[in-house]
């Protein structure tokens, strides 16, 4: 807490092979830790905070920043995406030049935001502040509510659900996959927490080219030809049924015209008497009763 968890992941990610690794990382919470400034705003990077730094620093690069934010997380998180925009268009001003005439949407693909056991409306906006600069994410919700008045309540128990956590879960995972992120979930042990499910939702694009959705177009497009091809083969099969039951049909047809033409015969032969006994005898047969005199 209290920044602990952006000083971890800055001395892990910072220790990157093949890049030059994070070197910034910014800790947005209202609550000041105890041994800070608290009247620093965290905008001013000398000011440091000790009870956080002094423990892991020995850790960090000389180059690499822990900075503190007391803000509301509305306010900070935008702010923060913003100056991170201009400062990657600052320095890729001149990498684009294709694309200068193409309405592009914001990307910060190198920019990874967290939140651990943020509560459920909190995990949401993350996430939607965050995938409107085109962020990646990784938020472990808890205290999950359902704020659409109890409807998915009810569809928690009618999958049987131990609790409502799990399904809110799976509609944020939902609309990161509808913003155009490849989405993957994680489970943690559970003695460690059991608000233990990862959500990490991963961005593919670059500043002229939007590849997520070339990703996801490939991916439905070969579903869906796999879909029109299971679809031909299963009308294929219905219409070969089809023939057939129309050629029986018209079979049971023919055999029914030739009997009636062979009854015919029969009423109109010298052996009439017995011809007429055939006949009621069948007539009989499906409950119909005739007497001749």
């Amino acid at each position: 807490g209290h920044g602990a968890l952006a000083a971890l992941l800055l001395i892990l990610l910072g220790r990157s092979s093949s890049t030059d690794g994070a070197k910034r990382a910014v800790v947005i919470d209202p609550a000041a830790p105890a041994g800070s400034n608290d009247h620093d705003d965290g905008t001013n990077e000398h000011k440091k905070k000790k009870c956080i730094r002094d423990v892991w620093s020995s850790f960090m690069r000389k180059d690499q920043v822990l900075e503190y934010r007391h803000e509301c997380l509305r306010t900070a998180l935008p702010s923060e995406l913003q100056n991170e925009m201009r400062r990657t268009n600052d320095r890729n001003s001149n990498d684009c030049s294709s694309c200068q005439n193409q309405a592009q949407k914001p990307s910060l693909t190198h920019v990874l935001v967290v939140a651990c056991h943020a509560c459920q409306h909190l995990s949401d906006e993350t996430m939607q502040i965050a995938e409107r600069y085109g962020a990646q994410i990784a938020v472990m919700p808890c205290c999950h509510k359902d704020h659409s008045g109890g409807r998915w309540k009810g569809v928690t128990s009618a999958l049987g659900l131990k609790s409502i956590g799990v399904l809110m879960d799976l509609l944020s995972a939902g609309k990161m996959m509808h913003a155009g992120y490849e989405v993957k979930m994680k489970v943690i042990d559970s003695n460690i927490t059991p608000q233990n499910r990862l959500i990490m939702c991963r961005r593919i694009n670059s500043s002229c080219e939007d590849a997520s959705s070339v990703v996801s177009n490939d991916k439905v497009r070969g579903a869906h030809e796999r879909l029109q091809k299971a679809y031909v083969r299963a009308h294929a099969d219905q219409a070969t049924v089809a023939t057939r039951e129309g050629s029986s049909k018209e079979n049971i047809d023919r055999a029914t015209v030739n009997g009636g033409n062979f009854a015919l015969k029969c009423f109109s032969s010298e052996n009439f008497r017995i011809s007429c006994g055939v006949a009621v005898g069948f007539l009989i047969g499906v409950g119909v009763s005739m007497s001749f005199g």
